[in-house]
């Protein structure tokens, strides 16, 4: 009798259900107080997130191929959950991953760019920051901090925004190239407008990541010493306080953002830059040594870790596996199991023998 054939949604359902299971073993594991992993530990756990998003990411393309427009949105819509945990453990903890740790045989990705930068030392650049009005689907307008980038050639948007926003994620492929090489894979973006509360208005589209960055300013310091204006509107009243960055305006919008008037304080270490959502505080302030530097660079760049594994591949040379065994028993029911004549053919597995 041959075996029953399973529905197209069941084998996509049993492939999510062992990757969420990945997932969950990842995530106790970064979350185990007892045994916590170390550096290379953790390096190698983020990697596999890496790997995991890219099978979650094939997974969804095959299944709008295959399953019913009854059964896609649902199916979507657990990949969707999937992703962001994932997402989120990458983001809690605290490391940049470095996509040369391990190379995932993922379609080749579009790079695009964004840039930041921020130093406390013995005085700490002031970045360019507003509070900006960000559309809802539902019209609501929600304020929230934004990031003046113009060496951003895209603009970005953390998924605790989006979420908050609950704006609907497009799927999108494109690479974050950062300091020292570091890749950051992007597979969502979103479209919203943002406002200044009046007359100006654009639509703009941003790509999606766990952070833009950590709280800024990196620490609070004391607005008596500036001497500031306090007769004019500040795009962020409260910039010496640290905060979580909701969004980065890139290049695209930053010089229609400002307008020409200028207002130089001390000795021209701090210049208030007019713009469509008010004065903005950019230079430089004295503060406490440190040996703290923070910095993010995200520039564009062919991905040449993943064009070295498409070239090397066609040629026999592969990097050694560090699938767990799970992955591995995969990878052999797929290579093994056909489907022939209304029929399944298996191959058992065995153990090889040396004869020698």
């Amino acid at each position: 009798m041959a075996p029953r054939e399973l529905s197209e949604l069941t084998v996509l359902s049993r492939r999510k259900s062992h990757l969420l299971g990945q997932i969950t073993r990842i995530k106790n594991c970064l979350e185990n107080v007892d045994s916590p992993l170390n550096q290379a530990g953790l390096k190698n756990k983020l990697a596999s997130l890496y790997e995991i998003k890219g099978k979650i990411d094939a997974l969804r393309t095959e299944s709008y191929n295959v399953l019913s427009d009854e059964e896609f949105p649902n199916f979507e819509s657990s990949l969707d959950k999937m992703e962001e945990d994932a997402d989120n453990l990458e983001s809690s903890s605290g490391v940049i991953h470095d996509q040369s740790v391990a190379n995932s045989p993922l379609e080749p990705c579009t790079p695009t760019t964004v840039c930041l930068y921020n130093e406390v030392g013995e005085r700490s650049v002031l970045l360019s920051m507003a509070k900006v009005e960000v559309h809802s689907p539902a019209w609501v307008c929600v304020s929230m901090i934004a990031i003046l980038d113009s060496g951003s050639q895209q603009n970005v948007c953390s998924f605790q925004a989006a979420n908050v926003l609950g704006l609907k994620k497009q799927y999108f492929c494109a690479t974050i190239a950062g300091v020292s090489g570091s890749c950051f894979s992007v597979r969502k973006r979103v479209s919203t407008e943002i406002s200044n509360g009046g007359s100006f208005k654009r639509k703009l589209n941003f790509l999606l990541v766990p952070e833009i960055t950590g709280c800024v300013p990196t620490q609070p310091f004391d607005l008596t010493k500036m001497n500031l204006p306090q007769n004019i509107t500040y795009a962020d009243a409260e910039f010496n306080i640290p905060k979580r960055i909701d969004i980065l305006l890139g290049g695209e919008i930053f010089y229609e953002l400002l307008k020409s008037k200028q207002i130089k304080l001390q000795d021209n270490s701090i210049i208030l830059q007019d713009s469509v959502f008010g004065y903005i505080v950019t230079g430089f302030i004295q503060n406490d040594q440190s040996n703290y530097y923070f910095c993010n660079f995200i520039q564009d760049q062919v991905d040449k870790d993943l064009t070295k594994f498409w070239d090397l591949e066609p040629i026999g040379i592969k990097e050694e596996s560090n699938c767990e065994p799970d992955d591995q028993a995969i990878q052999h029911f797929k290579s093994s199991v056909r489907f022939k004549s209304g029929r399944y053919e298996v191959g058992f597995p065995g153990k090889e023998i040396n004869k020698s």
